[in-house]
């Protein structure tokens, strides 16, 4: 009875030895599992502060082409305005150098004089700038000939003068001449002209 409780007893200090071991390792094995788990929070936490601060930097970058796309936008705006005004520009000297031109080749105008009798009145119908040509609407039926100087007007303001250049039977084409340099009234459709010539 005796040798059976001392095995009794030895066995259970046997389980409860091993029970220790037991709980110690199942111990240690959560405090290995919760400082990886730690070790992964800090990680991630870390790889989330970085995604931040890089959605940060492509957000300014993002911001920074904003403004130099609009800086550039703006500054090819300015060129293509001033390219637009040069082109103007130059398109109106050619014009006047062309017009000077053709009156360096033709014989003065004749100046209206009291002893011409007749006249006759017309009416613009189109107007080239650039080639600083207009077509009225008279011709060879109203007595138009090739030459003849006509005095454009709008609303009784004197405008230009023009020379014809080509006729027919109602209608005419004229070469005119601004009057006033850069700051010239160009004639328009609808102005008037007028021309004195002999019988």
């Amino acid at each position: 009875m005796r040798v059976r409780t001392k095995v009794v007893v030895v066995l259970q200090v046997a389980l409860g030895i091993g029970l220790g071991y037991v709980g110690v390792a199942l111990v240690a094995e959560r405090d290995e599992a919760l400082a990886r788990g730690e070790v992964a929070a800090a990680t991630h936490e870390s790889q989330v502060a970085a995604l931040r601060e890089e959605s940060r930097q492509v957000a300014l970058a993002l911001a920074e082409s904003r403004q130099v796309a609009l800086a550039l936008a703006a500054s090819v705006e300015s060129l293509n305005a001033e390219v637009q005004r040069r082109a103007e520009t130059n398109a109106w000297l050619e014009a006047q150098l062309v017009l000077a031109r053709r009156m360096l080749s033709e014989r003065e105008s004749p100046k209206p004089q009291t002893n011409w009798s007749w006249k006759v009145d017309g009416v613009v119908e189109r107007v080239d700038a650039k080639a600083l040509q207009l077509s009225i609407d008279l011709g060879t039926g109203d007595g138009v000939r090739i030459g003849m100087p006509f005095h454009v007007y709008r609303h009784g303001t004197f405008v230009c003068t023009a020379v014809v250049e080509s006729v027919e039977e109602d209608c005419a084409t004229a070469c005119f001449r601004l009057a006033g340099g850069a700051a010239a009234v160009m004639p328009g459709k609808g102005d008037r002209v007028r021309s004195y010539y002999r019988d």
